[in-house]
């Protein structure tokens, strides 16, 4: 009967799996969303345990994400990383999470990919949603950046400096 399986099913892990699966693909929607503004060549799908990629260029093929080139795969990542940010506020209430720190990854990025990385980080950065910190050792980045804190590596000690850019 209908009460038997809902019996069931609330007793083992089938509803909190289905609460996660739902969680889960409404992150890789948005993920999504944010991977076609910054590419504007590939959405995210994930099913069956795995990630894929839809190519707009190439008449939507749908593939495996492990074929994406590294940068494409670290501007997955960081869409992946937004709207996790986006979804944890949407359902903590009252825990803000103002800034997002990134640690290179840049350097995987041909110079196309860059600027569709940076377009997207500055177009956070002047909606006034959050702060996002680069750690780059890519001039052709920090160049571009609001400001920059610049680390000196010295024998025993290093150096810092604040610059301000833009």
């Amino acid at each position: 009967s209908l009460l038997t399986g809902m019996a069931a099913d609330l007793k083992t892990d089938a509803f909190q799996n289905y609460l996660l699966e739902e969680a889960f693909r409404a992150l890789v929607s948005g993920a999504s969303v944010r991977m076609r503004q910054m590419s504007d060549r590939y959405t995210l799908d994930w099913h069956d345990g795995e990630f894929y990629v839809i190519d707009h260029d190439n008449a939507g093929e749908q593939r495996r994400a492990e074929t994406l080139s590294g940068g494409e795969t670290f501007m997955a990542s960081l869409c992946l990383a937004l709207q996790l940010s986006d979804e944890v506020l949407k359902t903590s209430g009252a825990l803000q999470m103002d800034s997002l720190f990134i640690d290179e990854g840049f350097g995987t990025l041909d110079a196309d990919s860059l600027t569709e990385v940076t377009n997207a980080m500055e177009a956070l950065r002047e909606g006034g949603s959050r702060l996002i910190g680069v750690i780059s050792h890519r001039p052709e980045l920090t160049e571009r950046l609001p400001g920059c804190i610049r680390v000196q590596k010295g024998a025993g000690e290093s150096r810092w400096s604040l610059e301000r850019i833009g």
